[in-house]
């Protein structure tokens, strides 16, 4: 199910061809090497659930009973979590994503009792990790309590987050239960009561945001007949109210949407099943779309990364023995299944915990791996056949390093950008790209001579036209041909 945070800044890329005119990601993807496993961190015993990237240098991931992990470029470690044992009878968080540099969100279920639960959330603003207060739900629409857990995180800032999930109790038939949908203002949870279409049960587990305005959600619904056919359901918050769009899986018998990815208003993917095998839909802006799936295949899509808009993984939980995971990869034109080498000794291999990207050919997928007895924790990464050039592979003779920096990010109209060049190199120009590669404009010419270099973008474009709200990329590029890349999102 989503992990991801869909608005992920702060990302280092380097020399990226599907964020320049040149080569397509067809041919960029030629550059991947193999996925590879990475060893998990001492102690790790259970299935890793989720994994949430902010740099080549920086992930994180929530692994049963570690709580959660960080990787920092060489090995992943445990981050201790607050004591959780006086909220129920057990806990476990089932999701984590990047806000922005520096925030982090995790969420998860409180067991309180044998047939209630209540939501998670801690936040990690440096430091430590710190539980905010849940809310309690308001009745069902027979006056009974209701329990939920959160699936997924999601927000276009720290003080603007979304939990999302599953609550307990079901409709009459007159009026189904609300689904699952909190706001984080930065200092109080609040429901946000949203009738499902659902008569009997209306579940999230997927969310992603563009902007402040711009958020969907996913997941499933069912009526009281006929009993047990569920339906995908897609809904959108555009800063007032949750709204059900509809969506062409809603005439489909038992379709489930389980992960959203978000890269612009008008470029949205969402993916789950159907009763074929996996189902993919797109939004375009003005409506959703099914997307032919590779022909043959048959799983559960429970996981999506966006990188561009012709750059997207997706993951499955496999319906046959093996169960073996298999990842599958969209180019701009159509899905295609990519299987991933064999874990020697493996019977079952589930790499559905969740995917979270870096950038081309640097993908993180997380889950658990059984000999047929006993279960391990699993962590695979995808990489570039060469390394990708970051700051630190850029040459250095001198005290600093090449650093490119942003802020704020997210942005609204005035981004001030710090680029530290190392001694010996030069940098040619400053550049910003649209989510799909399309040039906006050029921030600078060549600068020689300087160490340290500061440039403004206030949101125009090439033409000084004002641009929309969405994910943008500053790729700075050195008189060498390598280049350091910052992903920014801008707030309407």
């Amino acid at each position: 199910m989503n992990r991801l945070a869909t608005i992920i800044p702060f990302i280092a890329l380097g020399l990226i061809a599907a964020f320049a005119p040149g080569p397509s990601i067809i041919e960029a993807q030629e550059l991947c090497d193999d996925w590879t496993q990475v060893e998990p961190p001492i102690g790790a015993t259970s299935v890793v659930l989720d994994v949430t990237a902010l740099s080549r240098d920086e992930a994180w991931a929530v692994a049963g009973t570690l709580g959660t992990i960080r990787w920092d470029g060489m090995a992943w470690s445990q981050v201790p979590l607050p004591d959780l044992s006086s909220l129920g009878t057990s806990s476990g968080l089932d999701a984590i994503t990047t806000i922005a540099p520096g925030y982090f969100f995790a969420a998860g279920h409180v067991v309180t009792s044998v047939w209630t639960s209540e939501q998670l959330l801690l936040e990690w603003s440096g430091g430590d990790w710190q539980r905010i207060e849940t809310v309690e739900l308001v009745p069902n629409i027979a006056g009974a309590p209701r329990g939920g857990a959160a699936r997924d995180i999601a927000g276009a800032a720290p003080n603007d987050v979304w939990i999302v999930g599953t609550a307990s109790g079901f409709g009459t038939g007159v009026g189904g239960p609300p689904v699952l949908t909190i706001h984080w203002d930065g200092s109080q949870l609040t429901e946000v009561i949203t009738p499902g279409p659902g008569e009997r049960q209306n579940h999230l587990y997927g969310a992603a945001a563009v902007a402040t305005d711009d958020v969907w959600a996913v997941g499933y619904y069912n009526n009281v007949l006929p009993n047990g056919v569920f339906h995908s359901m897609t809904l959108h918050w555009d800063g007032d109210v949750w709204n059900h769009v509809p969506n062409p899986g809603e005439s489909l018998d038992q379709t489930f949407l389980y992960d959203v990815v978000a890269l612009a208003s008008d470029d949205v993917w969402a993916a789950g099943k159907d009763l074929n095998g996996p189902l993919f839909m797109h939004w375009d802006g003005i409506e959703w779309t099914i997307v032919p799936g590779p022909e043959g295949v048959q799983g559960t899509i429970q996981a999506l990364a966006a990188i561009a808009t012709d750059d997207v993984w997706a993951v499955d939980s496999p319906w046959a023995v093996p169960l073996i995971s298999k990842y599958y990869h969209w180019d701009g034109t159509s899905w295609s299944v990519v299987i991933p080498p064999a874990i020697p000794g493996a019977v079952n291999v589930n790499r559905a915990g969740g995917l979270a990207a870096v950038g081309p050919c640097d993908v993180w997928a997380v889950g658990s791996t059984s000999d047929g007895q006993t279960g391990f924790p699993f962590i695979e990464r995808l990489q570039p056949v060469a390394p990708i050039a970051t700051a630190v592979e850029i040459p250095n003779t001198g005290p600093s390093v090449a650093r490119l920096e942003v802020a704020p990010n997210p942005m609204r109209r005035a981004l001030q950008i710090h680029l530290q060049i190392p001694v010996g190199a030069a940098l040619e120009r400053a550049q910003v790209f649209d989510s799909g590669g399309r040039l906006i404009t050029v921030l600078s010419g060549r600068v020689d001579g300087s160490q340290s270099v500061r440039i403004a973008w206030d949101g125009h474009d090439a033409g000084g036209r004002v641009v929309s709200g969405g994910v943008y990329f500053v790729r700075a590029v050195f008189q060498d041909g390598r280049a350091l890349t910052r992903k920014v999102a801008l707030l309407p």
